[in-house]
Protein backbone atom coordinates (compact mmCIF):
# COMPACT_ATOMS: atom_id res chain seq x y z
CA UNK A 1 0.00 0.00 0.00
CA UNK A 2 1.09 3.38 -1.08
CA UNK A 3 1.22 6.14 1.81
CA UNK A 4 1.28 9.72 0.39
CA UNK A 5 3.24 12.00 2.94
CA UNK A 6 2.75 15.65 2.45
CA UNK A 7 6.29 17.01 0.34
CA UNK A 8 7.01 19.32 3.36
CA UNK A 9 6.92 17.39 5.77
CA UNK A 10 9.00 14.98 4.12
CA UNK A 11 11.73 17.03 2.75
CA UNK A 12 12.04 19.04 6.37
CA UNK A 13 12.70 15.43 8.16
CA UNK A 14 14.58 14.01 5.46
CA UNK A 15 17.46 17.08 5.25
CA UNK A 16 18.06 16.26 8.97
CA UNK A 17 18.03 12.36 8.55
CA UNK A 18 21.98 12.58 8.28
CA UNK A 19 22.90 14.99 10.68
CA UNK A 20 20.61 13.82 13.76
CA UNK A 21 19.26 10.77 15.34
CA UNK A 22 15.85 12.36 16.60
CA UNK A 23 14.56 13.21 13.33
CA UNK A 24 14.82 10.18 12.24
CA UNK A 25 12.86 8.69 14.76
CA UNK A 26 10.31 11.69 13.98
CA UNK A 27 9.67 10.72 10.37
CA UNK A 28 9.67 6.75 11.26
CA UNK A 29 6.60 7.85 13.98
CA UNK A 30 5.26 9.94 11.43
CA UNK A 31 5.52 7.16 9.03
CA UNK A 32 3.71 4.50 11.28
CA UNK A 33 1.26 7.21 11.93
CA UNK A 34 -0.04 7.41 8.33
CA UNK A 35 0.25 3.86 7.96
CA UNK A 36 -2.16 2.99 10.27
CA UNK A 37 -4.73 5.78 9.39
CA UNK A 38 -4.59 4.17 5.91
CA UNK A 39 -5.36 0.98 7.45
CA UNK A 40 -8.14 2.10 9.31
CA UNK A 41 -9.52 4.07 6.18
CA UNK A 42 -9.00 0.86 4.11
CA UNK A 43 -10.99 -0.73 6.85
CA UNK A 44 -13.67 1.69 7.31
CA UNK A 45 -14.16 1.52 2.95
CA UNK A 46 -14.57 -1.88 3.36
CA UNK A 47 -17.31 -2.08 6.05
CA UNK A 48 -19.33 0.91 4.66
CA UNK A 49 -19.12 -1.35 1.34
CA UNK A 50 -20.48 -4.65 3.73
CA UNK A 51 -22.99 -2.07 5.09
CA UNK A 52 -24.30 -1.00 2.10
CA UNK A 53 -24.68 -4.43 0.72
CA UNK A 54 -26.71 -5.82 3.72
CA UNK A 55 -28.72 -2.54 3.23
CA UNK A 56 -29.54 -2.58 -0.25
CA UNK A 57 -30.58 -6.58 0.57
CA UNK A 58 -32.29 -6.33 3.06
CA UNK A 59 -34.39 -3.19 1.32
CA UNK A 60 -34.64 -5.82 -1.31
CA UNK A 61 -36.25 -8.45 0.96
CA UNK A 62 -38.64 -5.37 2.51
CA UNK A 63 -39.84 -5.12 -0.77
CA UNK A 64 -40.40 -8.58 -1.69
CA UNK A 65 -42.56 -8.21 1.60
CA UNK A 66 -44.47 -4.97 0.72
CA UNK A 67 -45.61 -6.75 -2.74
CA UNK A 68 -46.70 -9.78 -0.77
CA UNK A 69 -48.78 -7.92 1.60
CA UNK A 70 -50.39 -6.12 -1.31
CA UNK A 71 -51.11 -9.43 -3.19
CA UNK A 72 -54.42 -11.62 -2.47
CA UNK A 73 -57.52 -10.38 -0.87
CA UNK A 74 -56.97 -8.57 2.27
CA UNK A 75 -58.17 -9.26 5.29
CA UNK A 76 -58.49 -6.30 7.14
CA UNK A 77 -61.53 -7.56 9.62
CA UNK A 78 -60.68 -10.73 10.43
CA UNK A 79 -56.46 -10.47 10.76
CA UNK A 80 -56.56 -6.73 11.58
CA UNK A 81 -54.30 -7.31 14.69
CA UNK A 82 -51.99 -9.53 12.43
CA UNK A 83 -51.40 -6.69 9.67
CA UNK A 84 -51.39 -4.15 12.37
CA UNK A 85 -48.18 -5.98 13.87
CA UNK A 86 -46.69 -6.65 10.64
CA UNK A 87 -46.79 -3.13 9.29
CA UNK A 88 -45.35 -2.19 12.73
CA UNK A 89 -42.26 -3.78 12.46
CA UNK A 90 -41.76 -2.40 8.58
CA UNK A 91 -42.16 0.98 9.68
CA UNK A 92 -39.69 0.13 12.68
CA UNK A 93 -37.27 -1.21 9.85
CA UNK A 94 -37.56 1.47 8.16
CA UNK A 95 -37.01 3.90 10.53
CA UNK A 96 -33.63 1.69 11.24
CA UNK A 97 -32.29 2.26 8.01
CA UNK A 98 -33.27 6.11 7.94
CA UNK A 99 -31.19 6.64 11.07
CA UNK A 100 -27.19 6.92 11.20
CA UNK A 101 -27.10 2.97 11.13
CA UNK A 102 -26.52 2.80 14.63
CA UNK A 103 -28.60 -0.16 15.01
CA UNK A 104 -26.66 -3.75 15.43
CA UNK A 105 -26.50 -6.20 12.50
CA UNK A 106 -27.67 -8.49 15.28
CA UNK A 107 -30.82 -6.39 16.38
CA UNK A 108 -31.74 -5.78 12.47
CA UNK A 109 -31.52 -8.99 11.55
CA UNK A 110 -34.05 -10.15 14.71
CA UNK A 111 -36.61 -7.01 12.80
CA UNK A 112 -36.09 -9.63 9.27
CA UNK A 113 -36.61 -12.85 11.20
CA UNK A 114 -40.13 -11.64 12.58
CA UNK A 115 -41.28 -10.04 9.58
CA UNK A 116 -40.78 -13.29 8.23
CA UNK A 117 -42.06 -15.06 10.52
CA UNK A 118 -45.45 -12.82 10.30
CA UNK A 119 -45.55 -12.99 6.52
CA UNK A 120 -45.86 -16.90 6.54
CA UNK A 121 -48.60 -16.38 8.95
CA UNK A 122 -50.29 -14.13 6.27
CA UNK A 123 -50.11 -17.02 3.56
CA UNK A 124 -50.98 -19.45 5.64
CA UNK A 125 -53.85 -17.46 7.02
CA UNK A 126 -54.78 -16.29 2.95
CA UNK A 127 -54.46 -20.15 2.22
CA UNK A 128 -57.10 -20.97 4.56
CA UNK A 129 -59.31 -18.65 3.73
CA UNK A 130 -59.11 -19.65 -0.36
CA UNK A 131 -59.99 -23.15 1.02
CA UNK A 132 -62.63 -21.89 3.31
CA UNK A 133 -64.08 -19.70 0.36
CA UNK A 134 -64.17 -23.16 -1.94
CA UNK A 135 -66.16 -24.99 0.43
CA UNK A 136 -68.58 -22.59 1.11
CA UNK A 137 -68.72 -22.16 -2.69
CA UNK A 138 -69.45 -25.94 -3.35
CA UNK A 139 -72.12 -25.78 0.26
CA UNK A 140 -73.71 -22.79 -1.66
CA UNK A 141 -74.11 -25.35 -5.05
CA UNK A 142 -75.46 -28.04 -2.59
CA UNK A 143 -77.65 -25.89 -0.93
CA UNK A 144 -78.81 -24.38 -4.24
CA UNK A 145 -80.05 -27.62 -5.31
CA UNK A 146 -81.80 -28.94 -2.45
CA UNK A 147 -83.82 -25.49 -2.31
CA UNK A 148 -84.49 -26.71 -6.32
CA UNK A 149 -85.50 -29.80 -5.29
CA UNK A 150 -87.96 -28.36 -2.52
CA UNK A 151 -89.36 -25.97 -4.75
CA UNK A 152 -90.19 -29.06 -7.14
CA UNK A 153 -91.57 -31.21 -4.46
CA UNK A 154 -94.22 -28.32 -3.28
CA UNK A 155 -95.51 -27.78 -6.53
CA UNK A 156 -95.58 -31.29 -7.65
CA UNK A 157 -99.21 -32.36 -8.46
CA UNK A 158 -98.25 -36.51 -6.97
CA UNK A 159 -100.13 -37.16 -4.49
CA UNK A 160 -97.37 -37.90 -1.90
CA UNK A 161 -100.10 -39.59 0.57
CA UNK A 162 -100.06 -42.70 -1.59
CA UNK A 163 -96.11 -43.05 -0.80
CA UNK A 164 -96.66 -42.31 3.08
CA UNK A 165 -99.68 -44.84 2.98
CA UNK A 166 -97.06 -47.24 1.35
CA UNK A 167 -94.34 -46.41 4.25
CA UNK A 168 -96.44 -46.97 6.56
CA UNK A 169 -97.66 -50.45 5.39
CA UNK A 170 -94.31 -51.53 5.87
CA UNK A 171 -94.13 -50.55 9.53
CA UNK A 172 -97.13 -52.19 9.86
CA UNK A 173 -95.47 -55.44 8.38
CA UNK A 174 -92.39 -55.25 10.21
CA UNK A 175 -94.79 -54.82 13.45
CA UNK A 176 -97.40 -56.90 13.13
CA UNK A 177 -99.95 -54.44 12.99
CA UNK A 178 -102.59 -53.78 10.34
CA UNK A 179 -104.21 -51.19 8.79
CA UNK A 180 -107.89 -51.86 10.80
CA UNK A 181 -105.55 -51.65 14.07
CA UNK A 182 -104.06 -48.70 13.55
CA UNK A 183 -106.99 -47.24 12.36
CA UNK A 184 -108.55 -47.92 15.05
CA UNK A 185 -106.03 -46.63 17.57
CA UNK A 186 -105.69 -43.18 15.78
CA UNK A 187 -109.69 -43.00 15.81
CA UNK A 188 -109.27 -43.64 19.40
CA UNK A 189 -107.20 -40.43 19.81
CA UNK A 190 -109.77 -38.59 17.64
CA UNK A 191 -112.29 -39.14 20.40
CA UNK A 192 -110.44 -38.35 23.13
CA UNK A 193 -109.55 -34.78 21.65
CA UNK A 194 -112.77 -33.94 20.54
CA UNK A 195 -113.68 -30.40 20.68
CA UNK A 196 -116.37 -28.41 22.66
CA UNK A 197 -117.38 -24.83 23.46
CA UNK A 198 -116.95 -22.49 26.50
CA UNK A 199 -120.58 -21.50 27.51
CA UNK A 200 -118.98 -18.14 29.53
CA UNK A 201 -115.78 -17.51 27.13
CA UNK A 202 -114.79 -16.52 24.14
CA UNK A 203 -111.20 -17.93 22.06
CA UNK A 204 -108.86 -15.32 21.77
CA UNK A 205 -105.54 -15.74 19.63
CA UNK A 206 -102.70 -14.80 21.74
CA UNK A 207 -98.63 -14.40 20.31
CA UNK A 208 -97.54 -14.51 16.69
CA UNK A 209 -99.70 -14.70 13.50
CA UNK A 210 -97.55 -17.80 12.40
CA UNK A 211 -95.69 -20.17 14.14
CA UNK A 212 -95.17 -19.13 18.21
CA UNK A 213 -98.95 -17.93 18.05
CA UNK A 214 -101.73 -19.80 19.61
CA UNK A 215 -105.53 -20.31 20.49
CA UNK A 216 -106.17 -19.62 23.99
CA UNK A 217 -109.89 -19.33 26.16
CA UNK A 218 -109.89 -15.91 27.13
CA UNK A 219 -110.20 -16.62 30.91
CA UNK A 220 -107.43 -15.32 32.91
CA UNK A 221 -109.38 -13.97 35.81
CA UNK A 222 -107.61 -14.71 38.98
CA UNK A 223 -104.10 -15.99 36.82
CA UNK A 224 -101.11 -14.67 38.53
CA UNK A 225 -98.73 -17.21 37.26
CA UNK A 226 -97.74 -18.77 33.83
CA UNK A 227 -95.60 -21.53 32.61
CA UNK A 228 -93.77 -21.86 29.01
CA UNK A 229 -91.83 -24.50 28.32
CA UNK A 230 -89.78 -24.74 25.22
CA UNK A 231 -89.20 -20.92 23.88
CA UNK A 232 -86.22 -20.81 21.63
CA UNK A 233 -86.04 -17.81 20.12
CA UNK A 234 -90.31 -17.02 19.95
CA UNK A 235 -91.46 -15.40 23.18
CA UNK A 236 -94.62 -13.54 21.43
CA UNK A 237 -97.50 -16.28 23.64
CA UNK A 238 -95.30 -15.04 26.84
CA UNK A 239 -94.93 -11.43 25.92
CA UNK A 240 -98.80 -11.52 25.52
CA UNK A 241 -99.10 -12.96 28.67
CA UNK A 242 -97.25 -11.09 30.79
CA UNK A 243 -98.47 -7.76 29.84
CA UNK A 244 -101.84 -8.96 31.36
CA UNK A 245 -99.55 -8.82 34.97
CA UNK A 246 -99.05 -12.17 34.73
CA UNK A 247 -95.49 -13.73 35.91
CA UNK A 248 -94.06 -16.16 33.19
CA UNK A 249 -91.75 -18.61 34.46
CA UNK A 250 -89.75 -20.10 31.34
CA UNK A 251 -88.04 -23.17 30.58
CA UNK A 252 -85.82 -23.77 28.05
CA UNK A 253 -82.37 -25.43 27.86
CA UNK A 254 -81.20 -25.02 24.47
CA UNK A 255 -81.37 -21.49 25.55
CA UNK A 256 -79.07 -18.93 27.78
CA UNK A 257 -82.20 -16.39 27.28
CA UNK A 258 -85.58 -14.82 26.48
CA UNK A 259 -84.53 -12.95 23.50
CA UNK A 260 -86.61 -10.23 24.35
CA UNK A 261 -86.88 -9.25 27.74
CA UNK A 262 -89.77 -8.13 30.11
CA UNK A 263 -89.66 -7.43 33.82
CA UNK A 264 -92.45 -10.22 34.58
CA UNK A 265 -90.46 -12.65 32.93
CA UNK A 266 -88.55 -15.51 34.71
CA UNK A 267 -86.40 -17.54 32.70
CA UNK A 268 -84.35 -20.63 33.79
CA UNK A 269 -82.15 -22.70 31.40
CA UNK A 270 -83.40 -26.08 32.19
CA UNK A 271 -85.00 -29.17 30.29
CA UNK A 272 -88.42 -30.14 31.33
CA UNK A 273 -88.37 -33.81 31.92
CA UNK A 274 -90.57 -36.04 33.58
CA UNK A 275 -88.28 -36.03 37.21
CA UNK A 276 -86.30 -33.64 38.56
CA UNK A 277 -82.82 -35.54 37.98
CA UNK A 278 -79.28 -34.24 36.97
CA UNK A 279 -80.48 -30.50 36.52
CA UNK A 280 -83.65 -30.82 35.25
CA UNK A 281 -86.76 -29.86 35.76
CA UNK A 282 -89.93 -31.44 36.47
CA UNK A 283 -93.92 -30.06 36.59
CA UNK A 284 -94.04 -31.38 40.36
CA UNK A 285 -90.41 -29.41 41.37
CA UNK A 286 -91.66 -26.39 39.21
CA UNK A 287 -95.02 -25.96 41.21
CA UNK A 288 -93.39 -26.89 44.31
CA UNK A 289 -90.11 -24.59 44.10
CA UNK A 290 -93.10 -21.67 43.38
CA UNK A 291 -95.67 -22.56 46.12
CA UNK A 292 -98.19 -23.12 43.81
CA UNK A 293 -100.96 -25.59 44.76
CA UNK A 294 -104.29 -23.52 44.30
CA UNK A 295 -106.52 -25.44 41.70
CA UNK A 296 -106.98 -24.08 38.26
CA UNK A 297 -104.81 -20.85 39.07
CA UNK A 298 -102.13 -21.58 36.71
CA UNK A 299 -101.62 -21.58 33.15
CA UNK A 300 -99.17 -23.82 30.60
CA UNK A 301 -97.45 -23.78 27.40
CA UNK A 302 -95.59 -26.44 26.32
CA UNK A 303 -94.07 -27.18 23.50
CA UNK A 304 -90.85 -29.56 24.34
CA UNK A 305 -90.66 -31.50 21.29
CA UNK A 306 -91.94 -35.39 21.93
CA UNK A 307 -90.72 -35.17 25.35
CA UNK A 308 -94.71 -33.66 26.26
CA UNK A 309 -95.59 -37.30 26.77
CA UNK A 310 -92.87 -38.96 28.59
CA UNK A 311 -93.76 -35.16 31.21
CA UNK A 312 -97.47 -35.66 31.28
CA UNK A 313 -97.12 -39.61 31.88
CA UNK A 314 -95.17 -39.24 35.50
CA UNK A 315 -97.25 -36.12 36.40
CA UNK A 316 -99.97 -36.88 39.24
CA UNK A 317 -103.53 -35.83 38.43
CA UNK A 318 -103.73 -33.55 41.58
CA UNK A 319 -100.45 -31.41 40.13
CA UNK A 320 -102.02 -30.92 36.87
CA UNK A 321 -105.07 -30.16 38.05
CA UNK A 322 -103.30 -26.83 39.21
CA UNK A 323 -103.59 -25.68 35.61
CA UNK A 324 -106.89 -23.57 34.25
CA UNK A 325 -105.72 -23.75 30.91
CA UNK A 326 -103.03 -26.23 29.11
CA UNK A 327 -101.77 -25.10 25.74
CA UNK A 328 -99.80 -28.07 24.21
CA UNK A 329 -97.88 -28.97 20.77
CA UNK A 330 -98.60 -33.12 20.55
CA UNK A 331 -95.80 -35.32 18.64
CA UNK A 332 -95.63 -37.97 16.48
CA UNK A 333 -98.81 -39.48 15.69
CA UNK A 334 -97.73 -41.03 13.10
CA UNK A 335 -96.25 -44.12 14.86
CA UNK A 336 -99.67 -45.09 17.01
CA UNK A 337 -98.40 -48.29 15.13
CA UNK A 338 -96.11 -48.71 18.16
CA UNK A 339 -97.65 -50.63 21.07
CA UNK A 340 -95.83 -48.96 23.47
CA UNK A 341 -95.96 -45.55 22.25
CA UNK A 342 -99.60 -45.87 21.24
CA UNK A 343 -100.34 -47.27 25.26
CA UNK A 344 -98.67 -43.68 26.56
CA UNK A 345 -100.19 -41.78 24.52
CA UNK A 346 -103.48 -43.23 24.88
CA UNK A 347 -102.72 -43.31 29.50
CA UNK A 348 -101.78 -39.45 28.28
CA UNK A 349 -105.02 -38.10 26.66
CA UNK A 350 -107.36 -40.24 29.14
CA UNK A 351 -105.46 -38.68 32.29
CA UNK A 352 -106.10 -35.08 30.42
CA UNK A 353 -109.79 -35.99 29.48
CA UNK A 354 -110.38 -36.46 33.09
CA UNK A 355 -109.78 -32.70 34.13
CA UNK A 356 -110.07 -31.16 31.05
CA UNK A 357 -112.36 -30.17 28.02
CA UNK A 358 -110.44 -29.33 24.43
CA UNK A 359 -111.49 -26.39 23.18
CA UNK A 360 -109.47 -25.75 20.17
CA UNK A 361 -107.45 -28.02 17.85
CA UNK A 362 -104.92 -27.27 15.17
CA UNK A 363 -102.32 -28.96 13.25
CA UNK A 364 -98.87 -27.44 12.47
CA UNK A 365 -98.02 -27.51 9.05
CA UNK A 366 -94.68 -28.06 9.89
CA UNK A 367 -95.09 -31.29 10.05
CA UNK A 368 -96.54 -33.51 7.16
CA UNK A 369 -100.21 -34.79 7.53
CA UNK A 370 -100.20 -38.45 7.29
CA UNK A 371 -102.65 -40.90 6.03
CA UNK A 372 -102.66 -43.43 8.96
CA UNK A 373 -105.15 -46.50 8.95
CA UNK A 374 -106.92 -44.93 6.05
CA UNK A 375 -107.58 -41.78 8.46
CA UNK A 376 -105.82 -38.21 7.39
CA UNK A 377 -104.23 -36.87 10.83
CA UNK A 378 -101.66 -34.65 11.05
CA UNK A 379 -98.64 -35.54 12.98
CA UNK A 380 -98.34 -32.47 14.89
CA UNK A 381 -101.02 -30.91 16.73
CA UNK A 382 -101.72 -27.79 18.79
CA UNK A 383 -104.45 -28.49 21.58
CA UNK A 384 -106.00 -25.98 23.85
CA UNK A 385 -107.30 -27.69 27.19
CA UNK A 386 -110.25 -25.95 29.65
CA UNK A 387 -109.87 -27.01 33.25
CA UNK A 388 -113.09 -28.62 33.89
CA UNK A 389 -113.91 -26.42 36.89
CA UNK A 390 -113.44 -23.09 35.33
CA UNK A 391 -115.94 -23.55 32.24
CA UNK A 392 -119.30 -25.22 31.36
CA UNK A 393 -118.89 -26.30 27.88
CA UNK A 394 -121.61 -27.16 24.98
CA UNK A 395 -121.27 -28.96 21.90
CA UNK A 396 -119.79 -27.17 18.69
CA UNK A 397 -119.85 -27.32 15.27
CA UNK A 398 -116.57 -25.45 14.16
CA UNK A 399 -114.75 -26.10 11.31
CA UNK A 400 -111.07 -26.24 11.78
CA UNK A 401 -108.67 -24.29 10.73
CA UNK A 402 -110.81 -21.17 12.21
CA UNK A 403 -110.91 -17.79 11.48
CA UNK A 404 -108.46 -17.35 14.64
CA UNK A 405 -105.98 -20.09 13.45
CA UNK A 406 -102.95 -19.24 11.14
CA UNK A 407 -100.55 -21.63 9.06
CA UNK A 408 -97.46 -21.96 11.43
CA UNK A 409 -95.37 -21.99 7.53
CA UNK A 410 -96.87 -19.13 5.95
CA UNK A 411 -95.04 -20.07 2.55
CA UNK A 412 -97.79 -23.39 2.82
CA UNK A 413 -101.53 -24.09 3.21
CA UNK A 414 -103.33 -24.69 6.71
CA UNK A 415 -104.49 -28.31 7.45
CA UNK A 416 -107.99 -28.87 6.74
CA UNK A 417 -109.28 -30.81 9.82
CA UNK A 418 -113.19 -29.81 9.31
CA UNK A 419 -114.93 -30.67 12.50
CA UNK A 420 -112.59 -33.15 13.85
CA UNK A 421 -115.14 -35.78 14.56
CA UNK A 422 -113.66 -39.32 14.56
Amino acid sequence: MRILVPAAIYHEFAAAANNTERPRRLLGSLYQSWQLQGYLLARRTRKEALVQKLKQNEANRFQRIRDFLGSGTPEPDKHFELTEKLFFLLNDFEAKWKSDNEQTRDEIHEIITRLDLLSQDVADIKKKDADRSQQLEKFSDQLSFVEQLVRHVESSNVNRYDYLEADRNIFRQINGVDATETGRRIRRIGRKLSVAASVEHAKIRMGAQADGGYVCLNDFGGIKTALSFGIDNDVSWDLDIAGRGVIVHQFDHTVDGAPVPHQNFRFNKQMIAPNAEDGHASIGSILQLNSLSEPASVVLKIDIEGNEWDVFDSTPEHELAIFSQIICEFHGFQFVEDDAFFQKVDRVLTKLEALFQVVHVHGNNYCPMFSIGGVAFPSLLEVTFINRHRSTFCETKEVFPTSLDQPNNQNRPDFFLGRFVF
